[in-house]
């Protein structure tokens, strides 16, 4: 598998940044439900609140999002997986 580091780079601040919630409306839960990863590994949307939503939050959803840019679902929700299970 190619190895993308900086594109795990933006997702892994994205996720480290939401480790500041207690519950599973964050804004890694918000990227995953937005992309259909978590409707596509757990069969249900993760979030159902964004009102805490702040300028940080959607500069770096903002960031994760646009790496669609230039990958595809696959390499997207591979690095996902890999970021989950660490």
């Amino acid at each position: 598998m190619k190895v993308y580091t900086k594109e795990r780079e933006v997702l892994q601040h994205l996720a480290d940044w939401s480790e500041n919630w207690m519950d599973r409306n964050n804004p890694f839960n918000l990227f995953l439900d937005l992309t259909g990863y978590s409707e596509s590994q757990y069969g249900e949307m993760l979030t159902s609140d964004y009102s805490y939503m702040g300028y940080q939050e959607y500069v770096l959803l903002g960031e994760a999002l646009k790496l669609f840019e230039n990958h595809g679902y696959q390499t997207i929700f591979t690095i996902i997986a890999d970021i989950l299970k660490d």
